[in-house]
């Protein structure tokens, strides 16, 4: 958080002035909006753990999401929707095979699910919508998301495609090695 400090002068006629005003202004760089902390949003969908904690929060908060949170929340539900076989065999040999079974079965329910596929399509739709204000990590992982979903025969709405696509030449300039590269692959 940063402070400013401004001083006002009250100047009457041409006189030199007889009063002045300090008022002290501070400032976040972590956007609140309704009450809601963006930044702490994106923590929590970045530190789920399975598939049902990122639809939660995508349930709870898609209307209020900004570019970074729909990028991760993409990148997420593309990582756990994509290739739960090969997250078994991992936990598995780090002893969690309960857990990731437990995974394997929320996939395919989720497959089932009416309720979890209209909330990964609010997470599309929220990526379309906020796709003018991505930065070249949001535009890369969101993209990288988008390929890994479409590549699992899921369903990415081609307008958000196009939307997050037409991003890539305006921030081409400010993008690293990896994102050119998540870019290019998506």
């Amino acid at each position: 958080m940063s402070v400013g400090l401004y001083a006002h002068r009250c100047v009457l006629g041409v006189s030199p002035p007889r009063c002045s005003r300090v008022s002290l202004a501070s400032f976040s760089s972590r956007p609140l909006q309704a009450g809601i902390d963006l930044f702490k949003l994106d923590q929590r969908i970045a530190a789920s753990t399975t598939l049902q904690e990122v639809l939660s929060e995508v349930r709870e908060s898609h209307s209020d999401f900004r570019p970074r949170n729909a990028a991760t929340a993409c990148r997420r539900l593309a990582k756990y929707l994509t290739d739960p076989s090969q997250k078994t065999l991992k936990s598995a040999r780090l002893g969690k095979r309960a857990r990731a079974e437990g995974q394997v079965k929320h996939v395919r329910a989720f497959l089932e699910s009416d309720q979890d596929k209209a909330t990964f399509q609010l997470a599309i739709q929220a990526a379309k919508r906020t796709a003018s204000g991505m930065n070249p990590q949001d535009v890369s992982i969101t993209l990288w998301g988008f390929k890994k979903l479409v590549y699992k025969s899921m369903e990415v709405d081609a307008a958000a495609v196009q939307a997050v696509s037409e991003q890539a030449p305006r921030v081409a300039g400010e993008m690293v090695p990896e994102h050119v590269s998540n870019t290019l692959w998506a």
